[in-house]
């Protein structure tokens, strides 16, 4: 398992860094992280207020 999550952390962090560094030359950093800290929140927020989800917590 965690074999597979570090394939998929290794796999994903190219993509992560072609979207976010052309970004943080236009925007500022700490608004980027402010951003993504709020969705994370939201996202958690609708993961565990659906009903789809919440059997799965």
């Amino acid at each position: 398992m965690f074999g597979l999550l570090g394939s998929i952390y290794s796999g994903f962090m190219p993509i992560g860094m072609a979207i976010f560094g052309p970004l943080a030359d236009k925007i500022q950093l700490q608004w980027i992280m402010i951003a993504s800290g709020v969705a994370l929140i939201g996202i958690a927020g609708v993961m565990c207020c659906n009903r789809v989800f919440r059997k799965f917590l």
